[in-house]
């Protein structure tokens, strides 16, 4: 999967904990003074639920260096035990064109941040459809991490209810990232409104909450934008998160109301509960885009 629409800058000042998520390190070529660490969203997960990616390409050393790089990302994956790695590409997107390569200069401690996800692939099988270990790795141009391992479990009582619920209405691609990428309508939009209800105490409940809302959103009519907001808002107050500050700054930002989606995605961004949210959410508030990479993407 090419990942291109989050390049941040940041300068590694401090060491930052970052609550949720889990890191794997390793310098692609021997020759390479960079180095490519990836934060996931969540070691484990339950069947059908998404995973976000935050790459770090950071350089380690005392020195400045000028990497000729193409700045984009690519996902890879296989299952434990399976010596065929798989590149992703989510279903339903279309293929972005290559960003050339062009030259960068890091200062010490100085790295570069991009995000990724994995949900549905081409072809339309969950990359986590069923339980077991699932290794990831990425790319940046030549530069490639090691491998991060994700556990998939088996959910057991309301969350194996709401699976089996997902699956046999077949709602559970609905779960990924960008539902709206799929064929949707109002009764759908019922359909995961109702399963959310069922299923509040459930991980799978919370997830059809936020499609629903994300549905609502891309629908946006003023009615859609109100239950969108009144979803993420009741989301947020029983658990708070960066991912409904984050949408609710979308709604701010499709109603126009530039000053509610700069605080909405402040407040996000000052969260660590899903780097993925964190960092676009600094990108969206007008954190640390480098200007000449973004010109590059567009």
């Amino acid at each position: 999967m090419k990942c291109r629409s989050m390049i941040l800058l940041s300068l590694a000042l401090a060491k930052l904990a970052f609550v949720g998520s889990v890191w794997a390190q390793a310098t692609v070529e021997r020759t390479s003074p960079l180095t490519v660490a990836v934060e996931v969203s969540s070691q484990t997960l339950y069947p059908h639920e998404p995973l976000q990616l935050v790459i770090h390409v950071k350089n380690d050393t005392a020195n400045v260096i000028t990497a000729k790089e193409s700045w984009e990302c690519f996902v890879r994956y296989k299952r434990a035990g399976n010596g065929q790695w798989k590149l992703f590409h989510p279903d339903r997107m279309p293929m972005a064109s290559p960003v050339a390569p062009s030259p960068l200069t890091f200062a010490p401690g100085e790295e570069i941040t991009l995000t990724c996800f994995l949900d549905t692939d081409l072809g339309g099988h969950n990359v986590f459809a069923e339980p077991g270990q699932v290794e990831i790795e990425v790319s940046v141009g030549r530069l490639k991490s090691e491998p991060v391992t994700v556990t998939v479990v088996q959910p057991t009582g309301e969350d194996k209810a709401a699976l089996d619920d997902l699956e046999a209405s077949s709602m559970a691609k609905y779960l990924d990232m960008f539902p709206a990428r799929y064929d949707y309508s109002d009764d759908k939009i019922g359909k995961l409104s109702a399963l959310a209800e069922k299923h509040s105490i459930s991980r799978y409940g919370t997830h059809a909450a936020y499609a629903t809302s994300l549905l609502h959103i891309e629908k946006g009519s003023p009615d859609d934008l109100q239950k969108a907001r009144e979803i993420l808002e009741n989301l947020h107050k029983k658990q708070p998160s960066s991912r409904a500050l984050y949408y609710l700054g979308e709604i701010a930002r499709k109603q126009g109301d530039k000053e509610a989606m700069t605080s909405y995605k402040r407040a996000a961004a000052a969260m660590n509960d899903n780097p993925y949210f964190r960092e676009q959410a600094i990108q969206a508030s007008g954190g640390r885009l480098r200007p000449h990479l973004q010109k590059s993407r567009q």
